[in-house]
């Protein structure tokens, strides 16, 4: 399921003259960046990079890569992201998903109902919320539900998440 490879960060900027990025991490575990030893440069490089060193700076992370060693060549990866093998994913403790693992799969609720298909999760602090979507006839409609286990329960090995909503949550 997904892709072979795992987006972790995206490169922001340089950071000072020696080849050094500023990266904004895209995982629950931007610790990874300090025991990794090779990341790989997405699209259009699709390359593997070795990590000379990695250290938090605020809420980003600032990371040194082999062969960057100068300001224009860390500018000339602004913008790209940093991946991972899938296999190399921390694993996750009972009742957590990695979002690449949901998004996509169908939404259904208990009676076998079809709702619609996992589009995305936002991140907004308090609880994450599974954004759902239905293409019907008379167009797209996108439902927001508290990613809550009174609502939602995975079900990765079936691939669907069941929906148990309450009044109005789902009503046209």
């Amino acid at each position: 399921m997904g892709d072979p490879r795992v987006t972790v960060a995206k490169i922001l900027a340089p950071q000072g003259v020696r080849g050094e990025v500023r990266v904004l991490p895209l995982t629950d575990f931007p610790e990874r960046f300090q025991k990794r030893k090779e990341l790989w440069l997405g699209p259009p490089q699709d390359r593997r990079v070795r990590l000379e060193s990695a250290r938090a700076h605020g809420r980003v992370w600032l990371l040194k890569l082999a062969g960057i060693d100068d300001r224009n060549a860390a500018e000339s990866l602004r913008g790209l992201e940093l991946q991972v093998d899938e296999e190399a994913l921390e694993p996750l403790e009972e009742g957590r998903f990695y979002v690449h693992h949901l998004v996509g799969l169908p939404v259904v609720t208990a009676d076998g109902s079809e709702v619609g298909r996992l589009r995305d999760i936002l991140q907004t602090g308090a609880n994450d919320v599974f954004v759902i979507r239905r293409d019907g006839a008379s167009g797209p409609k996108e439902y927001l539900i508290p990613a809550m286990k009174e609502f939602l329960e995975v079900d990765l090995a079936g691939g669907k998440i069941v929906l148990r909503p309450i009044p109005g949550m789902i009503e046209e």
